[in-house]
């Protein structure tokens, strides 16, 4: 499964050339992020958007009641973020992506989002890698099931990680894994995931040609040409 990936922090730069070529959906998305972080992956997310699946226009684009969007056609699609980066799934059916950098975490946190087995798994070897391997691939469950939050991650299981398709009240996801950087990063499909390929985006991939210039205002000058 391809995951597309680029430096939101670094893209940023580019944000006053970027935001007018948003769509009226992205640009609501952008509008509303509510930290600056959000703001920073929201624009990065448009722009993959725009580079991957030439999203330059929202037509045929729906949002569920849980607020995924579906697609009219063609490919399914997924995206995330987290501190400097944004990712984003490409594939033919539904897809759930996150990313997460792995610091320190708090028991209380593992508590929040994994079951009593889960928290054992956690530590019985590098925990702050096994704990965001947990969190990001139920997130991405989540995601691709369209739920989002209200499908609460300690309502299920996913360990062993090995034993998939993971039964998720009756829906069968398959996750996989990938550090890239120090960043955590998990997908969820409905079918076996055999590795996850990064593709790593500069931001000049996602920043259209600026126009070139036309030399300033006519001076009421004419140059002529003869020909040969």
């Amino acid at each position: 499964m391809d995951i597309y990936l680029v430096n939101a922090l670094e893209l940023e730069t580019y944000a006053p050339r970027l935001v007018p070529l948003l769509t009226r959906w992205r640009r609501h998305q952008l509008d509303n992020a509510p930290t600056v972080y959000a703001r920073r992956g929201s624009l990065a997310c448009s722009m993959m958007l725009r580079h991957v699946l030439g999203w330059t226009d929202d037509e045929g684009l729906s949002i569920s009641k849980t607020g995924k969007p579906i697609p009219a056609g063609g490919k399914h699609f997924n995206m995330a973020y987290a501190k400097d980066l944004a990712v984003l799934a490409v594939d033919d059916d539904p897809v759930g992506v996150d990313i997460e950098p792995i610091f320190p975490f708090k028991d209380i946190t593992l508590r929040h989002i994994g079951r009593l087995e889960e928290a054992d798994w956690v530590h019985e070897a590098e925990p702050e890698l096994r704990f965001f391997t947990l969190w990001t691939r139920k997130e991405s469950i989540t995601k691709a099931d369209g739920r989002g939050h209200l499908l609460a991650p300690k309502t299920f299981t996913i360990v062993p990680l090995e034993e998939q398709p993971h039964d998720i009240f009756g829906d069968k996801w398959y996750t996989e894994t990938v550090v890239w950087d120090d960043y955590v990063i998990s997908a969820a499909s409905p079918h076996p995931i055999d590795r996850l390929n990064i593709i790593h985006l500069k931001p000049e991939d996602l920043v259209p040609p600026q126009e070139e210039d036309d030399g300033g205002e006519w001076n009421g000058e004419q140059e002529f040409y003869y020909g040969d």
